[in-house]
């Protein structure tokens, strides 16, 4: 009941700030929420026995999200100098398996844990729904179906309760509570053409031509 409640008043606090924060404020929130994964991915490395930069290396994570939000074009540019940063960083490190292990896992971390949700600033609002549909529907399947069908292990070393039963129920809701959802929120054909505005915005754009055409093929 507990986990419940906790669960219902994230989605309220999630929801609302979805629908009525600035575009700012949004850009913001989500790069505070990307520094928390990063450092919990650094933290998984530094568990495996490898380097990590330090916690001032959350502060460049964080903020590539409110770059995204002001230009691509900037975040690209604001991207490039936290590797050379980081990679100055390590040059002075008399060890160089400690320099190389911070530098890949900070690198890999940024690029797993900072890049990918920072498109969230791009997306439409409507379309930032549907993907908390099929985010919440997958983890809520893969919860009840791994509680109840789990026998096989999924991945032992890494989380060693989830397993492939649960990972399978986890598809399955995603598919099923994500299709009908974006249909009805965004309308049939509308996901393409959002995805289409999306990369219209990166900074390759302009050499590019993106199209989505979903009334005909050749």
């Amino acid at each position: 009941m507990k986990r419940l409640a906790t669960a219902a008043i994230a989605i309220l606090v999630v929801l609302l700030i979805t629908q009525y924060s600035p575009g700012w404020l949004f850009a913001t929130i989500v790069g505070l929420l990307s520094a928390l994964m990063l450092e919990e991915y650094l933290n998984l490395g530094l568990a495996a026995g490898r380097s990590r930069p330090g916690p001032w290396f959350l502060i460049p994570g964080a903020l590539i999200a409110p770059l995204f939000w002001v230009s691509p074009n900037l975040a690209m540019l604001g991207f490039s100098i936290m590797t050379l940063g980081l990679a100055a960083s390590c040059v002075f490190d008399s060890d160089l398996t400690k320099a190389f292990d911070r530098l890949a896992v900070g690198l890999s971390g940024l690029l797993y844990c900072c890049l990918p949700i920072s498109f969230l600033t791009l997306y439409e609002r409507k379309a930032i729904y549907v993907l908390f549909a099929i985010i919440w529907a997958g983890d809520s399947c893969a919860y009840y179906g791994g509680r109840a069908l789990g026998r096989h292990k999924l991945s032992p070393r890494v989380s060693p309760n989830k397993t492939v039963e649960g990972a399978v129920s986890g598809l399955v809701g995603s598919v099923v509570a994500g299709a009908p959802f974006g249909v009805w929120v965004l309308g049939p054909g509308s996901p393409g053409f959002t995805v289409d505005q999306c990369l219209r915005k990166l900074p390759f754009s302009s050499k590019m031509d993106i199209r989505f055409n979903h009334s005909s093929a050749t």
